[in-house]
């Protein structure tokens, strides 16, 4: 399963540095194109989760359906701003760090029907 995900994640950074790339070039519908299809080739999206957020909601939905596929219950509640004072890269970031290490915390427990993981998510602006 670890070397599945780290496969995932591989192609899924190639398949963003061939955007940017695009982008880059200024060929924007090119770049368009190119996300249309892998939205088409996605065969399974998961948007049940809402936190008011929408980079939040993209990395949460992502993690529980890698939960999901593990045994794992990913239980969130709470919620967040839209506007946050974090950066969206930094907010992708320590959201996908900690619900990884929570899956693989929950990965390790041999009673698969043990495997859970309650999140609260409340980030506010100061």
């Amino acid at each position: 399963m670890n070397k599945e995900v780290r496969k995932i994640w591989h192609d899924f950074n190639n398949h963003m540095s061939c955007i940017d790339m695009l982008l880059q070039m200024g060929n924007i519908e090119k770049a368009r194109a190119y996300i249309k299809n892998m939205n088409a080739s996605c065969q399974t999206t998961y948007m049940g989760i809402k936190t008011g957020n929408e980079m939040a909601d993209v990395v949460i939905n992502q993690k529980f359906m890698l939960a999901k596929a593990q045994n794992i219950d990913l239980i969130v509640s709470g919620g967040l701003d839209e506007e946050l004072n974090i950066n969206q890269m930094d907010l992708c970031a320590l959201l996908c760090n900690s619900l990884d290490n929570a899956i693989e915390a929950c990965r390790q427990i041999e009673d698969k029907e043990k495997r859970k993981k309650k999140s609260k998510l409340i980030f506010k602006n100061a």
